[in-house]
């Protein structure tokens, strides 16, 4: 079995933004895949950032969480992260605890723009970051930039994939309200198509 956990960024709300679940009930069914949506609550931004012993607390739930999902899984199950934002700081440390995935796909990851992919190689088997040079979110996250300026650390495994987006533009593309809803994967938008493309990848 194929499990992919989807993990937002910090003031994820609902009401608001619902990427989460619009994957979830209109893209999910298209897949063989089994999505799992993680909801840690709302994380108020002014706390995250100004306040870094509130942020560890918050990325050491996270990766305990990941840890406890992998090991319940079986040997022969795969793992893949689909994740924007604060999602990708989670993601980074998980892979330094040593958590193993199959794929993953990060919009806009406030991780360190020189993480060493070579440290963590043994912990995934490809990982896609789309990232942007007028993200204007994270050109303030002074813990990590790499949706801002790319990764530093080039690996074989590692694909980074410029765009002229703002910090929440790709999310329109998972709008059901934007593109109706797909029946077939090929009425699908194409950067919907690329991204469970990249998840299923083997």
């Amino acid at each position: 079995m194929h499990y992919c956990i989807l993990l937002p960024g910090i003031e994820y709300d609902p009401a608001d933004v619902s990427w989460v679940e619009d994957f979830v009930v209109d893209i999910a069914p298209l897949t063989d895949m089994r999505f799992v949506p993680r909801t840690y609550g709302y994380l108020p931004k002014w706390k995250v950032w100004g306040w870094p012993p509130y942020r560890h607390l918050v990325v050491e739930e996270q990766v305990y969480y990941l840890q406890h999902m992998r090991a319940r899984l079986q040997p022969e199950d795969k793992l893949s992260i689909l994740c924007h934002s604060f999602g990708g700081t989670i993601i980074e440390h998980a892979l330094k605890e040593g958590v193993r995935f199959q794929n993953v796909v990060m919009f806009m990851p406030a991780m360190d723009e020189d993480f060493n992919w070579m440290d963590v190689e043994s912990n995934f088997s490809h990982i896609t970051v789309y990232w942007s040079p007028i993200d204007e979110a994270l050109s303030c996250a002074y813990w990590g930039k790499m949706g801002w300026v790319a990764p530093n650390v080039q690996h074989p495994r590692v694909v980074d994939i410029e765009r002229q987006w703002s910090h929440n533009q790709w999310m329109d593309s998972f709008d059901p309200e934007d593109f109706g809803r797909a029946f077939t994967r090929e009425l699908l938008p194409p950067l919907v198509k690329d991204v469970i493309g990249q998840l299923e990848r083997i």
